[in-house]
């Protein structure tokens, strides 16, 4: 990662990938439902007790004190997050990629163009697959933004944050002017999901998402994540 020390501004196409989101505004019988659902497809490389596990998850998601931000903590344990969380350190320098903020449940990095972004996210999808189904989703855009001491700011940023929201396990959603630079490219399939209005954004955007050979294309009515209250989705 870049040092911290050093402070820039730059048009950048940003990743955001986040783990924590999928989960944060469900019901806690949702997730467990969910949850249970994942380790009885990938017990037989979790390395534990299949009731071990659903002990600690019962445990964890029905205890009145726990929140989401808690739960999800229990299930990176789980699947070793950890460890996954360093393999996409070692695949974003590959797509001549940078990765800014690394926190936890996921991560922002930039890339110098549209095409280097998406197959950087394809090979993160692809291998948060293997073995154990990691429940990932990206969102991607290019636009302005700011870094300093470590942190990166800007409507690159916010944009690729909302556009993530959208998205389901396995998803890779960007902007129309991603869409723009790739779209000559027979190497992305990509469907076009229609217009959002997003929280704090003034204007309404238009979201494709990546529907490549085993990658989810999300139904429209399925879609939520941080729009305004009133939003509409055309079909335009």
């Amino acid at each position: 990662m870049r040092s911290s020390t050093n402070n820039y501004q730059q048009d950048s196409y940003v990743l955001k990938l986040d783990i924590k989101a999928y989960f944060m505004n469900m019901q806690h019988h949702i997730i467990y439902d969910k949850m249970m659902s994942f380790v009885e497809k990938e017990k037989t490389y979790l390395g534990i007790d299949y009731a071990t596990i659903e002990f600690l998850l019962r445990k964890t998601i029905f205890n009145n004190a726990s929140n989401n931000s808690r739960i999800i903590r229990r299930f990176q344990t789980i699947i070793n997050w950890e460890n996954r969380a360093k393999i996409i350190e070692l695949i974003v320098p590959k797509f001549e990629g940078e990765l800014i903020q690394f926190y936890g449940d996921g991560s922002l990095s930039i890339y110098p163009s549209g095409t280097a972004a998406i197959e950087c996210a394809i090979e993160i999808q692809m291998q948060s697959q293997k073995n154990i189904t990691v429940p990932l989703r990206v969102g991607i855009h290019i636009g302005e933004i700011l870094i300093s001491d470590g942190d990166i700011f800007g409507d690159g940023v916010n944009l690729a944050s909302r556009i993530e929201s959208l998205g389901q396990s396995g998803t890779i959603m960007f902007s129309e002017d991603v869409f723009q630079k790739i779209r000559n490219n027979n190497r992305f399939k990509t469907q076009h999901l229609g217009t959002f209005e997003f929280k704090n954004v003034d204007k309404p955007m238009q979201v494709y998402v990546l529907a490549n050979e085993g990658f989810p294309v999300p139904k429209r009515e399925t879609i939520t994540g941080k729009l305004k209250t009133s939003s509409t989705k055309s079909e335009r």
